[in-house]
């Protein structure tokens, strides 16, 4: 409920799911947790409103978009559980 009502607008709402669910599961099975559930927000935003988005700006962003994912992975396997 804390990720649908951040994707809706609460940003501040965001910072506290990930504490809060780090603390409940292990932290890299938390990110496994949330990241199909913000994926899939962000496909039912993205679907809504294609029509009107301006393309030419997001395809600025390819880019950094990849580097960040990149950046996320390499990050990621190096986070330990312990």
């Amino acid at each position: 409920m804390m990720i649908g009502v951040t994707k809706a607008g609460v940003a501040g709402l965001g910072m506290l799911i990930i504490p809060v669910m780090a603390t409940i599961f292990d932290p890299k099975l938390s990110v496994a947790i949330m990241l199909p559930m913000l994926i899939t927000g962000d496909i039912v935003a993205a679907k809504h409103y294609r029509k009107d988005a301006d393309w030419k700006h997001l395809i600025k962003l390819i880019p950094w978009v990849a580097i960040g994912i990149a950046c996320g992975v390499y990050v990621g396997n190096k986070i330990t559980a312990d």
